[in-house]
């Protein structure tokens, strides 16, 4: 299997939020830190499971932990989670399903599946954030030589 897989994955997912117009931050990584950039798509890997099929094929697991923040300021609960934050999750979903309509990553056969978590609010200081946080599977063939 190529060791630089993870790069890959992060790299596709990078790109699949990249052509959502309406997402303004993007980071790989966890952080709390946003800039007042809102909508923002936070990502990172979170496991990796390794699943044994058979003599001649495994499939590695690679989990995703993704949250899309919208800022709650100078909105009303109703428009904020009857318009923003679902337009946001909606054109998300529809660029994951676009961009990996695909059979295949650096030669191995693969999966992905994207699953809604909990939607919130949370409040600090500088105002409140709504999220919606979601888990990314990605499961890839690995071929037994």
């Amino acid at each position: 299997m190529a060791q630089v897989i993870y790069t890959t994955l992060i790299d596709k997912i990078k790109s699949t939020l990249e052509s959502v117009s309406n997402i303004k931050l993007i980071k790989a990584y966890p952080t709390s830190k946003l800039d007042n950039t809102y909508p923002a798509a936070i990502f990172y890997p979170v496991t990796i499971e390794n699943e044994y099929m058979s003599s001649q094929e495994d499939f590695r697991i690679y989990n995703f932990k993704l949250w899309l923040v919208v800022n709650a300021n100078q909105v009303t609960k109703s428009e904020l989670y009857e318009t923003i934050l679902p337009n946001t999750v909606d054109a998300v979903l529809e660029q994951f399903a676009d961009d990996w309509n695909v059979n295949a990553i650096d030669g191995h056969r693969v999966w992905m599946k994207i699953d809604s978590g909990n939607w919130g609010l949370s409040k600090d200081t500088a105002g409140e954030e709504a999220f919606a946080e979601f888990n990314i599977q990605i499961k890839l063939s690995t071929n037994i030589n």
